[in-house]
């Protein structure tokens, strides 16, 4: 049987990836070794970026009350949250509750997800992919068009598919446990034995150790209350004195980019692309991200309207924000270890950061994305060109055309399009402020000094991803950038009619 796009892996990533997919009416199979989604998770942060994603796909309200966690660091110094940009905030929530809804979503739009199915061979020719799995039932191939390796650090279909991604920087190695009545050393440790946090939960404390250049025991060997309580003793000098143990995991890895995220029709998402520190949550976030890029275009790439060079643009976007999140957590690996060579670095560091615009451009350096975005006409130079617009809903997976001149644009040239783009009027949002930098010109991943006054915009093209394609900045009476209007519908969404014509 030959389906449209296999997804391996149904972690976070996989999952978004395949609610996306289906939104956009190409519904995917998603294969996951494992017997069934895990009861707990290492991961109980998401970003303000990444609660705004689920929010634009009506998704968030479904996770519940969630609360703010109090502060951030940067390689466990203190960073003041209040001197940060306002989207740069973190709530608390288990991974796995995030998967549980992405998960029921992803399956009431049509994904068939397929547990206890590993992947075990991948060859691709110019037609599809050929995927080899084995079951309990045995050894099977299943035929599509595109295959994404969203499995994780350990990715099979990165090894599988020839993707290089060479290690770089110190291993790691840590131990996660849920304790209950835990008594022993308070959180927040930093040392050179390495980091200790306990953090307080609904009637446990969370447990997570990190060691570096420490072998991680094979993962046959199952994990022991022992093994926590000496990860802590050898990180703080002192002993877990009291407690019941529940859950329990170790982790351990080193720091990966894959040159590429795409050889044909094999693309990689989340940590089969990027391994990193896990500080913070970036993979995580970073992964959900990736998700939402691809989602759109591949779909667009199935149904045969997508224009030349869209699903190519993924890597493009994606690939140096991956980049910037191995390059900001290295950097804080360097201010940890070996950590008796470092305390004058992280002295002088600490300094640093009661300054505004250094917390501002730490606290967003991986989570404050602007993509360097091509446009023709007088919107070109705009600092909101490829940012992200918050507080839309995009519900439907489609792009927007915002009008933000009560019917003074003329915007009568996307009518071709409308089967792709919906038009918003006098729509609901806040547009972002911009730093100084960005309005100079400059663009990418990374935060950056104080912000200025927002930009003018009369009417804004909002991909379904929720970056900016084109900006009309015309002033009252002047004329819409009607060409500059179209070319970016082109470029992003295709040739103009119904997209059955195109298929």
């Amino acid at each position: 049987m030959t389906e449209t796009v296999v997804i391996a892996g149904a972690g976070p990533v996989g999952l978004m990836l395949a609610a996306e997919l289906a939104l956009a009416g190409t519904p995917p199979v998603v294969l996951e070794r494992r017997a069934g989604r895990e009861s707990e998770s290492y991961s109980r942060l998401l970003h303000g970026h990444s609660a705004a994603l689920l929010a634009q796909r009506g998704l968030l309200d479904q996770l519940g009350e969630l609360p703010r966690w109090p502060f951030v660091h940067f390689a466990h110094i203190p960073l003041d949250l209040g001197k940060a940009d306002p989207r740069d905030y973190w709530l608390i929530v288990p991974q796995t509750r995030v998967e549980a809804v992405l998960e029921k979503r992803a399956v009431e739009l049509g994904a068939d997800i397929r547990w206890n199915t590993e992947v075990v061979g991948v060859a691709q020719d110019e037609e599809g992919v050929t995927v080899t799995v084995r079951t309990p039932g045995g050894v099977d191939e299943i035929r599509a068009a595109y295959l994404v390796g969203a499995d994780g650090q350990n990715s099979a279909v990165r090894e599988l598919a020839g993707f290089e991604a060479p290690p770089v920087g110190p291993s790691w190695y840590g131990v996660v446990g849920h304790v209950a009545g835990y008594e022993g050393p308070p959180g927040g440790t930093t040392g050179p034995g390495g980091m200790f946090g306990a953090i307080p939960d609904d009637g446990f404390h969370h447990l997570m150790t990190t060691e570096f250049d420490r072998p991680t025991p094979p993962p046959d060997v199952p994990v022991t209350f022992d093994e926590l309580r000496a990860s802590v003793r050898r990180v703080t000098g002192g002993d877990v004195t009291g407690g019941q143990p529940g859950w329990l995991a170790r982790y351990g890895n080193v720091t990966r980019i894959a040159s590429t995220y795409r050889i044909g029709r094999v693309l990689l998402a989340g940590d089969a692309a990027h391994v990193h520190f896990h500080a913070v949550g970036h993979g995580l976030n970073t992964g959900l991200n990736d998700a939402v890029n691809l989602g759109w275009k591949l779909a667009a790439q199935v149904a045969g309207w997508a224009p030349p060079g869209l699903l190519d643009s993924y890597d493009r976007e994606r690939r140096p924000v991956g980049e910037r999140a191995v390059q900001v957590m290295l950097a804080q690996l360097a201010l940890l270890h070996p950590y008796g060579q470092v305390g004058p670095i992280r002295s002088l560091f600490a300094e640093l950061t009661d300054i505004d615009e250094v917390v501002r451009r730490l606290v967003g350096a991986v989570t404050r994305v602007r993509y360097p975005i091509e446009a023709a006409g007088e919107g070109a130079d705009s600092p909101l060109l490829g940012d992200r617009i918050d507080g839309l809903v995009l519900a439907e997976g489609r792009g927007a055309l915002l009008d933000l001149s009560g019917g003074e644009a003329d915007l009568t040239a996307a009518a071709g399009w409308s089967d792709r783009v919906d038009l918003v009027t006098d729509p609901d949002v806040t547009l972002p402020e911009v730093t100084a930098s960005e309005a100079s010109g400059a663009s990418g991943a990374g935060g950056a000094e104080a912000a200025v006054p927002r930009p003018c915009a009369r009417a804004l093209l909002v991909r379904p991803d929720g970056h900016v394609a084109w900006v009309d900045t015309a002033g009252p009476g002047e004329p819409t950038d009607v060409k500059g209007l179209t070319a970016a519908l082109t470029t992003w969404f295709g040739a103009p009619g119904p997209r059955d014509a195109h298929g």
